[in-house]
């Protein structure tokens, strides 16, 4: 019996995220719609898992990597632009690192 996984705690996001997210990647899909295209091809052209694709497709993935929602918004030859905001951290909480030996 294979264990189950514990599942991942969520983040706190930016209002709005998960919208300009699910906005982007339902864009995505409708784009390949447009150009007649199988989930399948879309998952070649971008060189991602069908698996992938389908799971995105049908809202399985709730946080899809940003690497993936490029690679797709590359295929279908859109622009997106995917930025990652600092958190903000109190000055002493901050990571210190340690300079030479």
């Amino acid at each position: 019996m294979k264990a189950k996984r514990k599942t991942k705690q969520i983040r706190e996001m930016p209002a709005g995220w998960r919208e300009d997210l699910a906005r982007i990647v339902d864009e995505i899909f409708n784009e390949a719609y447009r150009r007649d295209w199988t989930w399948s091809d879309l998952a070649r052209f971008a060189g991602v898992c069908y698996g992938t694709v389908w799971r995105m497709g049908e809202r399985d993935t709730r946080f899809p990597q940003a690497l993936t929602v490029w690679k797709l918004a590359k295929a279908v030859q859109m622009s997106v632009t995917l930025t990652k905001k600092r958190p903000n951290v109190a000055k002493d909480k901050r990571p210190r690192y340690k300079v030479g030996t």
